[in-house]
């Protein structure tokens, strides 16, 4: 399998598994090649201008792990690997409960067949059950506002379809055209403009 500089510096810096961090290492001699330098504030830099591919050899237990680290870690759907190795179509994205119920809040009540379709599945999906109910303390204060226990904002990989995450998508690019995207809902609004497969 074909890895750039890129990716093997971003899944270094991820993976613990020590044969794949044998494999992915760079020699003496690509260091020198591609000039790449580890700064003072322990990124690792390299020209950009020559960041080619190189043929690794991988076993199935590597390439499952790297899956696992392109589908829990924000910002490696940057890199070219994944298209390689994470099946068109499906968006992963790893949501906490302040992310699923920003997301409910934004769902609209009304559209299209189809979109209404999709819509009342990832209601379904993103949905807080009885038992998490119990576990967050969730309530909904007079002023409207829904809060619970924040020690308890459990992180879940959720699966979503193209029409779904598209939907996802245009529902924050909407919140952020209107000036209306709050600080917190940063990291959100950037989990679907950087897990894109």
């Amino acid at each position: 399998m074909k890895f750039t500089i890129k990716d093997r510096v971003t899944l270094l810096g991820l993976t613990e598994m020590e044969s794949l961090v044998k494999k992915l290492q760079f020699t003496d001699e690509e260091r020198e090649k591609y000039s790449i330098v580890k700064g003072n504030d322990g990124n690792v830099y390299w020209r950009e201008d020559k960041d080619e591919e190189v043929e690794i050899d991988i076993t199935e237990e590597e390439k499952n792990e790297i899956i696992q680290i392109l589908k829990h870690n924000i910002g490696t759907y940057y890199l070219p690997i994944s298209y390689k190795l994470i099946p068109h179509g499906q968006y992963d994205v790893v949501l906490s409960v302040f992310d699923r119920v920003s997301l409910l809040s934004l769902l609209p009540d009304k559209g299209t067949y189809e979109e209404l379709k999709n819509i009342k599945d990832i209601r379904t999906a993103l949905g807080v059950n009885d038992d998490e109910y119990k576990l967050l303390g969730l309530h909904q204060r007079q002023d409207g506002k829904l809060v619970w226990n924040k020690d308890y904002d459990s992180r879940r990989l959720y699966r979503f379809n193209k029409a779904q995450f598209e939907l996802l998508k245009r529902l924050l690019d909407k919140v952020s055209a209107e000036g209306r995207l709050s600080y917190g809902g940063m990291e959100l609004y950037e989990k679907f403009h950087i897990s894109q497969v």
